[in-house]
């Protein structure tokens, strides 16, 4: 039965069939009836989404709003988010310009946050350390929360809302990256080499694919909440003399991301730690899809021994449109 139809009572009249005993058309007849009928009840309701409550850990936060200083609320700059981490007793993540941690104590709904520590970066944006130096304020100030849906707010001891953040998805899937520093393998951790293009796409199948600046790769990985397992990763195996240490970064690139442990989804960002929380990858979104109407001018192509340029005074170019010609 419908469990949307339970607690009524329905009385059906079948006509031409004998009450006593039911001929199999009288049967097939009210089943008909009973189909109808369902039907007409379900079309008449509606049934609200189910929405997964988040936590207050193992919830990337970041910040929509925020009380200012004349009490109202503010929206954060665009180019500059800000977010919060609470993991076991500390909260962390980006405060507009600088990182920050600081202690924290949740009992129930009560909120305290004791003093941020701070890295001393100095972003000369408009309003970008106004907007950092009120944020970390208020976050002191925190007395209660409440978690609804994707929402966290945050209110002082005066009962008003300070800050509002919305949840950062955390799900990988059909989700696609472009590569802006990495662990070089040498203690260091280093921007891309100009000139060169190094992305990370994630399919549904639990594979990871992209190109590794001369060469494409792939592989499994595995999700468990914030833990990740990246490969074994296989690759082709072309040669590209420039730009110059390009093959040097493709190799500490591809054991960087197989050395991550866990992840992180900012605001336009993915990070891959690795076992003790070092920086192994860091990306940026990834929109690889040409754009309907723009040309596009070939730099170089693989020849079947390795990438060269289009011969000189020659152009060779490619335009997509939007009918997917």
């Amino acid at each position: 039965m419908n469990p949307r139809l339970s607690g009524f009572t329905t009385t059906y009249l079948l006509s031409g069939c004998d009450s006593g005993a039911y001929e199999q058309s009288c049967t097939d007849r009210g089943g008909i009836i009973l189909i109808i009928l369902a039907v007409s009840f379900s079309c008449g309701c509606t049934q609200e989404p189910v929405t997964e409550e988040r936590k207050l850990t193992e919830t990337v936060w970041m910040l929509e709003k925020y009380m200012d200083a004349d009490g109202s609320m503010a929206e954060t700059l665009a180019t500059a988010p800000v977010t919060a981490e609470f993991a076991e007793d500390t909260v962390g993540g980006t405060s507009g310009c600088n990182t920050y941690n600081a202690p924290y104590v949740a009992d129930g709904q009560s909120l305290t946050v004791g003093m941020p520590i701070v890295t001393m970066m100095y972003c000369g944006e408009p309003g970008v350390m106004d907007q950092e130096s009120r944020y970390l304020s208020l976050l002191q100030t925190a007395a209660e929360y409440t978690v609804s849906g994707d929402l966290l707010t945050i209110t002082n001891s005066a009962g008003q809302e300070i800050l509002i953040f919305h949840a950062v998805d955390q799900n990988l899937d059909g989700t696609e990256w472009l590569l802006t520093g990495y662990n070089n393998g040498a203690g260091g951790f280093v921007s891309v080499v100009p000139g060169t293009t190094v992305t990370a796409a994630f399919s549904e199948d639990g594979q990871m694919s992209g190109d590794a600046g001369c060469n494409s790769y792939s592989g499994a990985y595995t999700v468990t909440g914030s833990a990740i397992s990246i490969g074994p990763l296989v690759m082709t195996e072309m040669y590209c003399a420039s730009p110059e240490g390009v093959m040097a970064q493709e190799s500490a690139y591809l054991a960087a991301v197989q050395a991550a442990a866990s992840y992180r989804v900012g605001p336009g960002d993915l990070t891959f730690m690795d076992a003790d929380g070092k920086r192994m990858a860091v990306y940026e979104r990834y929109t690889p899809t040409p754009q309907g109407g723009e040309t596009w001018e070939l730099t170089g192509y693989y020849n079947g021994k390795g990438v060269v340029s289009p011969l000189a005074n020659t152009t060779i170019t490619a335009k997509f449109g939007a009918d997917g010609r």
